[in-house]
């Protein structure tokens, strides 16, 4: 009995670890701005008939503009943003 109590305790710390690990937001860095920029250009290609495309690389370009300057959080901001307009999943973090 003890022993499944523990092994129940320690599978929900394990659990509630990996929860707030997932919801910590990782650092917006360059690496971040190309991996969605690639991630938008995959989808734009996929679904060129897309209604909001025009609008959605404006956007995308001036957010590769926002992090090429440094602005890193902005930069994925809008390149989320970007990817949501035209109907693309986009990453949790």
């Amino acid at each position: 009995m003890k022993r499944s109590i523990v092994i129940l305790l320690a599978a929900s710390l394990l659990a509630s670890g990996i929860e707030s690990m997932a919801a910590e937001k990782a650092p917006a860095t360059m690496d971040a701005c190309n991996t969605l920029a690639a991630d938008f250009d995959t989808a734009a290609k996929a679904n060129p008939g897309a209604p909001k495309l025009n609008d959605a690389m404006k956007k995308r370009d001036h957010a590769l503009t926002e992090c090429k300057a440094g602005k890193y959080e902005e930069g994925v901001k809008g390149l989320r943003h970007a990817l949501a307009e035209i109907g693309a999943r986009t990453p949790a973090n």
